[in-house]
């Protein structure tokens, strides 16, 4: 939380810290003071690092990384899944658009594999184009390129998501 505090001639940001300890909130500026209050409190430490990514969390953080790297640029780009057609009793047809997708949903079984599946693709309002299929379990998929393994390719590319998103889909960034 900051907190603007000044004088008539000039204005500081000072960060506070705001944390429970019990019932009562306490509020700080010196990090100190937090930290020893935490202690006293028995409360851990903050995180500092995020938890390791899952190969679930890579596939969102990838359409995340990928849609913002669309932000403004013509066509406009959007993530969806398929679930509403699979419930309906359909075979979902942006499936048929991404061959290799459709595969691994064949061998899975429509019904709830479907639901782990995002598409990610160009939109007008009223039709979706997919370009992409991406799987809960990590898995990368394009009309036209071979799959891809989204954490082998994390790793190689030293656990840095937009390059990941570079060495995959380099046609269709702006």
């Amino acid at each position: 939380m900051w907190r603007s505090a000044g004088s008539a001639n000039r204005t500081s940001l000072h960060r506070t810290s705001l944390f429970s300890v019990g019932d009562a909130y306490v509020q700080t500026r010196s990090p100190r003071v937090a930290r020893a209050s935490r202690k006293t409190a028995g409360l851990p430490p903050p995180h500092t690092t995020l938890p390791p990514s899952t190969s679930s969390s890579l596939s969102m953080r990838w359409i995340a990384a990928f849609l913002a790297m669309q932000a403004g640029s013509r066509p406009r780009w959007s993530a969806w899944n398929d679930w509403s057609e699979v419930n309906m009793g359909s075979h979902p047809a942006d499936f048929d658009k991404i061959p290799d997708a459709a595969k691994w949903l064949r061998s899975r079984g429509a019904g709830a594999a479907a639901a782990r599946v995002l598409f990610v693709g160009t939109y007008d309002g009223s039709t979706r184009e997919p370009r992409f299929a991406l799987s809960a379990e990590g898995h990368l998929w394009r009309a036209d390129a071979e799959p891809v393994e989204l954490r082998r390719l994390y790793e190689s590319s030293g656990r840095q998501l937009v390059s990941t998103v570079v060495e995959t889909e380099t046609p269709y960034l702006p």
